[in-house]
């Protein structure tokens, strides 16, 4: 079976499983319902949606990795950024890991399950990131805390984050457990990360 019958290993339900294709499109509703920003007499109800996202995108973002083989899964755990830096995990190329494989190889190895990938990472941590501006302060918390989590955890450790040195000093997060409903931490953190290219518009989005 090729790429796209790979089926995810690690499912919320024991008797279900998706494909990549399938996989694919859960993340695409997921990123959907992050620009939700419907409103009614009640208010911003579209920030249910966009809180209940955060939460779906987090837990497929680690089914994800996990059921992927194209990249290595952990590291060795992150030190504080004031001291020796962490030796980064290099991720191969896509040409490198192709060319990885022998002609000898068996048919049915020499497909790899993929249900992660450099773009979806962005646009997984730009959604984050845009949220993390939000008004309100459970929908900040909620992607401040998610935010924290992804780029900390080293089991399993978010390959393809851009400049993420860089991200993890901008958010300050050697420092854990910060309350990210406290706007009066929160933007500072965020004005830091905006000096990050890729980050800049999702960023100036959430923030207008």
């Amino acid at each position: 079976a090729g790429i796209g019958h790979s089926s995810l290993e690690a499912n919320l339900s024991p008797t279900n499983s998706l494909t990549t294709c399938q996989t694919e499109r859960v993340f695409a509703a997921l990123l959907s319902a992050m620009e939700d920003y419907n409103m009614d007499r009640r208010g911003d109800v579209g920030s249910w949606s966009r809180v209940a996202a955060i939460n779906g995108l987090e837990a497929l973002t680690y089914l994800s990795v996990n059921a992927s083989d194209t990249f290595p899964h952990s590291s060795t755990p992150m030190t504080s950024l004031s001291s020796q830096p962490a030796v980064e995990v290099t991720v191969p190329s896509f040409v490198e890991r192709i060319s990885s494989f022998d002609e000898g190889t068996p048919a049915s190895r020499q497909y790899s399950a993929k249900f992660f990938d450099e773009g979806l990472c962005c646009s997984i941590l730009s959604a984050l990131l845009k949220q993390l501006g939000e008004k309100l302060d459970a929908v900040r918390c909620q992607a401040g805390e998610c935010l924290e989590r992804l780029l900390t955890n080293n089991n399993p450790r978010l390959p393809f984050v851009p400049h993420r040195t860089m991200l993890i000093r901008a958010l300050d997060l050697n420092k854990q457990g910060k309350n990210w409903s406290n706007p009066a931490m929160t933007f500072p953190l965020l004005m830091c990360a905006i000096n990050i290219d890729v980050f800049l518009n999702p960023i100036l989005s959430g923030l207008v």
